[in-house]
């Protein structure tokens, strides 16, 4: 039967957050890493928002050197890995988003509203065998040990 793949995983009250721990706040949601096929993970509202501005950061921050914005299946990933290695202070995401607010009038781009609708329905970029080779790193502002601002340091290889 053709149709929509079915999500491998959706969150539940009784399951746990992928990055559980004492920054966790807000209900369940499933967290994709990507669409086709359709991998997901349970996730806090709070860490999904984060996860959300790391991907922002870093789409902008390749955006500011003339590379494309939409993540590889790998960019994905490894955001998830960033996401896991570190804890967020609450005011992280509103952080983050005037950061990238920033970089994107710096460099004239235009944001708008993302269409989540239309985001799924986009296969997740395969990594290119042959792409544009570039070198990025996870740079984050800490506070007494929270991360305060996600910064992505990209740089042409």
């Amino acid at each position: 039967m053709a149709g929509k793949p079915k999500p491998t995983k959706v969150a539940s009250a009784r399951e746990r957050c992928l990055h559980f721990g004492p920054d966790c706040r807000g209900p369940m949601q499933t967290e994709h890493f990507t669409y086709v096929p359709d991998q997901s993970a349970p996730i806090c509202e709070f860490h999904n928002q984060v996860l959300r501005v790391v991907r922002r950061s870093l789409a902008l921050s390749k955006m500011a050197i003339s590379l494309k914005a939409k993540l590889t299946v790998n960019q994905r990933i490894r955001t998830i890995a960033v996401l896991t290695q570190h804890r967020f202070h609450r005011g992280s995401v509103a952080t983050t988003d005037s950061y990238c607010d920033h970089i994107a009038e710096a460099q004239g781009i235009g944001l708008r509203r993302l269409d989540y609708e239309k985001h799924r329905t986009t296969p997740t970029r395969p990594d290119p065998v042959d792409g544009v080779r570039f070198k990025m790193a996870f740079t984050p502002e800490i506070e007494r040990g929270l991360v305060t601002c996600c910064k992505w340091d990209v740089r042409r290889a």
